[in-house]
């Protein structure tokens, strides 16, 4: 699979890398404090020395947006490493061992995708207040359920091959066995479902800050610079559409990315 043949993994991959170029600087350096308030310079346009204006407390916009991306993008990825290792840990178990232990992950499984992951998360917030800890973990209970179903699925398929027997013959220890042999094979579904779900989870991130039960103010996140900036929407449009476009590129991006990802592990999708 060629970029030639597969134009979308390039602009996914440039997208990908753009933002993340964007995040990391942005967590080391801004060209103003994204956190510094001036009144006498509230609403300013773009400009030479603001290159996106500033928002309704004075604030460089473009410095707020460069933090925002590091903040947002950050909290996405520690959830969804935070669901992946839940999830495989939980599916290899349950399809391993069976039993008591299947039906005991499988019914909280079931209960917690009774709930859509942003309503699941938005309870946990509403318990847990907003911070950045709460975020991660709401996220990722969210999230989990679905990546166990994908590591159950794909763990009992491979606990039946040969040399998973062989383990067993050996005398390896069941957790040795599932550790060493079951969920390392297990890696290519997870990493394409974990690819999709850092989209939902960033996506989901950006709707709870939104609704201000995310990052508590005054941290900069790309929901919280869309809330702040609805009152003024008539005035200067670009609060809102500046932290929108950045949240867009991004999706496309990992999207991209995750399907290209999709084809070139998925050994039916290489000759398309």
């Amino acid at each position: 699979m060629t970029s030639r043949r597969r134009p979308g993994s390039l602009l996914g991959l440039t997208a990908c890398g753009l933002i993340s170029v964007v995040s990391l600087v942005g967590m080391i350096w801004t060209p103003f404090d994204p956190y510094d308030i001036n009144l006498d310079g509230r609403l300013l346009p773009a400009s030479t020395t603001h290159w996106l204006g500033t928002d309704e407390f004075g604030r460089d916009v473009l410095s707020r947006l460069m933090r925002a991306s590091g903040i947002s993008l950050g909290i996405a990825a520690l959830s969804t490493v935070l669901a992946l290792c839940l999830g495989a840990f939980l599916g290899g178990a349950a399809a391993f061992f069976r039993g008591w232990i299947e039906r005991g992950v499988l019914l909280a499984c079931d209960a917690l995708m009774a709930f859509p992951a942003l309503l699941l998360a938005l309870g946990i917030m509403a318990v847990a207040g907003p911070n950045e800890i709460g975020v991660i973990f709401a996220l990722a209970i969210a999230f989990t359920p679905r990546l166990m179903r994908i590591t159950r699925a794909a763990a009992i398929s491979i606990s039946e091959r040969d040399y998973v027997k062989a383990s067993r013959v050996l005398g390896n220890g069941e957790w040795y066995t599932m550790l060493r042999h079951v969920l390392p094979n297990c890696i290519s579904p997870l990493t394409v479902a974990a690819g999709t779900i850092f989209g939902t989870a960033l996506l989901a991130e950006t709707a709870l800050s939104f609704l201000g039960i995310g990052m508590p103010p005054p941290t900069a996140t790309w929901g919280g610079m869309m809330a702040d900036g609805r009152q003024y929407i008539d005035i200067r449009p670009g609060l809102i559409v500046i932290p929108g476009s950045a949240i867009s590129v991004a999706m496309l991006g990992i999207n991209l990315l995750a399907d290209a990802l999709r084809d070139r592990l998925d050994p039916r999708m290489r000759y398309l």
